[in-house]
């Protein structure tokens, strides 16, 4: 895996959310109309439906064969357990250099923002 590829990681997770948002206005939105309307209406909005359904189980498979993926590289590449739990806060969690930073220093301030980034800048030099 290259940087770009962890960076992307949440892009896919926020697909996701995009897609799942989608959904539940739709269903809300069909459940809370009158019963008295016509089928065509509710044919097409299952069929919307079905449609963002398939993108969203796609974008999910996808988000799942990055993560493998991403926890494969990890075990194989990183040299230590602070780097991979940098990693996961920040790219796969899609947390702030800072929140990283916070996270990986369990509430002591021996890592700063700055410091997780060279860590990992330094892991894809190599």
């Amino acid at each position: 895996m290259t940087i770009d590829d962890f960076r992307n990681m949440p892009v896919y997770a926020n697909n996701m959310r995009v897609l799942k948002e989608q959904l539940t206005d739709l269903n809300e939105s069909m459940a809370g109309s009158d019963q008295g309307e016509k089928s065509l209406l509710h044919d097409a909005q299952r069929k919307q439906i079905q449609a963002i359904q398939n993108q969203y189980e796609k974008a999910y498979m996808r988000y799942v064969d990055m993560s493998a993926k991403a926890e494969s590289w990890m075990s194989e590449n990183c040299p230590d357990l602070i780097t991979e739990t940098i990693i996961r806060y920040h790219f796969l969690l899609g947390y702030s250099w800072e929140e990283t930073a916070e996270c990986v220093s369990n509430g002591v301030k021996s890592y700063t923002a700055d410091a997780c980034r060279k860590i990992i800048h330094r892991l894809f030099r190599k």
